[in-house]
């Protein structure tokens, strides 16, 4: 256990640590936050400050070590679950990362520690990241599918029928339109011998014409299909049931008046603070004391951006 005088210089050297970060001296100021650490091992606080700035260095790798070894001491340290997760997504991987910075804002907005913005907004700075990149893979692999798709629908479109008039022009010559058309004793059922002729009669010509609109409509078919596809992708507008009256944004913290209307928190109660105690819309009376959580809405607020991440471009 330290002593009483070994605490002192190591608050010494993380106020000295402190002082040169805010000079941008991030290496001197590594030093001093090691020489705390080696006083006090399990001090969370110079550990912490170190990932920092080994963040402002690019040293991904230093931010991830120290705020592992923090998460260890205290697994409720929401700035080492915050550096982590950027640390994380610099190493791609990202749904650690996630992981990561989930937990440091649900810590953060209980504390009111206003990071918590900036934790948000790295939160969906990533997920978006995510989606675009996604996305981008689906719209090659349906291309990809698309172009595959139609070559083999060309292969096996059934032949067109032979010009001239339909009902009493002679076929020819078999060999002929057997090797122009493989197909064709399929769609015009032509049965001679070679050299010999036979009509093409209303029979076969209905045949015919039923092959190509089975083709067009299959056709058409998968055309709907790669459309709803990529639908899924394809950015719209936010429902109002997931966006706040005051900020016109997306929720992520609503609450609930009295009148039972919901708002984003924070918007609320600067309302409150700065304009009066009644609700922004009803105009009845309305107090921090009476506002609740509505975490049904902010669960289903969250598992709409699941759904939908392209929404998440909202929150950057």
């Amino acid at each position: 256990m330290a002593s009483a005088g070994q605490r002192r210089i190591a608050e010494d050297l993380k106020a000295e640590g402190n002082r040169l970060f805010g000079m941008g001296r991030y290496d001197a100021a590594v030093n001093k936050y090691t020489e705390a650490l080696v006083l006090l091992p399990d001090w969370t606080v110079p550990m912490i400050n170190r990932a920092n700035c080994h963040k402002k260095n690019g040293n991904w790798v230093g931010v991830e070590q120290d705020c592992r070894s923090a998460l260890e001491i205290n697994a409720k340290e929401f700035k080492a679950h915050y550096f982590l997760g950027q640390a994380l997504e610099q190493q791609n991987f990202h749904v650690e990362a996630v992981s990561h910075l989930t937990k440091a804002l649900e810590a953060a907005s209980e504390k009111e520690d206003s990071i918590k913005d900036e934790i948000w907004k790295e939160l969906a700075r990533i997920k978006h990241s995510a989606w675009q990149q996604q996305a981008a893979t689906r719209a090659s692999e349906r291309a990809l599918l698309r172009q595959q798709l139609d070559e083999m629908l060309s292969e096996s479109a059934p032949p067109s029928p032979p010009p001239g008039p339909p009902r009493d022009r002679r076929c020819g010559d078999r060999s002929f339109w057997t090797r122009t058309f493989p197909s064709l004793s399929r769609c015009f059922r032509v049965h001679v011998d070679e050299g010999s002729t036979a009509s093409c009669g209303p029979d076969a010509m209905a045949e015919a014409d039923a092959l190509h609109k089975e083709h067009t409509e299959l056709r058409k078919a998968w055309d709907r299909l790669f459309e709803m596809a990529a639908r899924q992708d394809m950015p719209r507008e936010l429902p109002n049931a997931f966006t706040c009256r005051l900020t016109m944004d997306i929720f992520r913290e609503p609450v609930c008046a009295p009148s039972g209307l919901s708002y984003e928190r924070t918007a609320l109660f600067e309302h409150l603070q700065k304009v009066g105690r009644f609700d922004p819309v009803t105009r009845t009376p309305c107090t921090p004391r009476k506002v609740i959580h509505n975490l049904a809405l902010k669960d289903a607020t969250q598992q709409y951006l699941e759904e939908h991440p392209w929404g998440w471009k909202e929150f950057l």
